[in-house]
């Protein structure tokens, strides 16, 4: 099922949808299961975020979760977290995003926050420290996507590609990267069939927008 990547401290975190999360801890090593998590637990992907690892949309003991967050204890330089479940001797912790309907599909890291995508609406996690350790916030004004690489980071903001539009968000309002003429050429051509592997990529080295997408005809990135 759905594979996500991400680096903490250095370590490489592999997170199965179906089989749950792993570590690498370099060559001569292999895969191996992430401390601390339980063995029931699955979630749709695994983020890095400070020195924090956050798991979205969760699935615990055979009951699935599409708005609950979790976030692990802090890990020390060139190591992953031990810890997920919250106590006085941790700063490990969970949340639910329920003000919007829409389930949690993946999430974006934006300077020193990370913005948790939802299928209709955008959050903000921000480390806060203290006792609450994170706060999350619904921005207003924020598109979502079903879309599992369907949001990128472009120069601080958060560009979604959904069936509607691609969009800019700043934080405050979101705004069309694609005029009527494009955005009629560009969804007339996708396969509604395959319209879930769709992707957006931002790539900051020249500054420009990549949207790839599964043409009527074909199984798999074609334009």
């Amino acid at each position: 099922s759905r594979v996500t990547f991400t680096i903490l401290n250095g370590v490489l975190v592999v997170n199965s949808e179906t089989n749950g999360p792993f570590f690498w801890a370099g060559l001569g090593t292999k895969l191996a299961p992430l401390p601390g998590w339980d063995a029931t637990w699955r979630c749709k992907g695994i983020f890095a975020y400070r020195y924090y690892l956050v798991a979205i949309a969760m699935t615990e003991a055979g009951k699935y979760y599409p708005h609950k967050i979790r976030w692990s204890n802090s890990a020390e330089e060139g190591a992953v977290p031990t810890e997920w479940v919250a106590a006085l001797s941790n700063d490990a912790g969970d949340d639910l995003l329920g003000e919007s309907t829409g389930g949690l599909v993946t999430a974006v890291l934006l300077r020193d926050t990370l913005a948790l995508i939802k299928e209709d609406a955008i959050y903000s996690l921000s480390w806060i420290g203290g006792q609450y350790v994170m706060q999350t916030q619904r921005l207003k004004g924020g598109l979502g996507t079903r879309l599992p690489l369907g949001a990128a980071e472009m120069q601080g903001q958060v560009v979604t590609f959904s069936p509607k539009d691609v969009s800019l968000f700043d934080g405050q309002q979101a705004v069309s990267l694609a005029d009527h003429t494009v955005r009629r050429g560009l969804y007339r051509r996708i396969s509604e069939q395959q319209w879930e592997k769709a992707q957006v990529y931002a790539h900051p080295e020249t500054s420009t927008l990549w949207v790839a997408i599964v043409g009527a005809g074909f199984d798999r990135l074609s334009e």
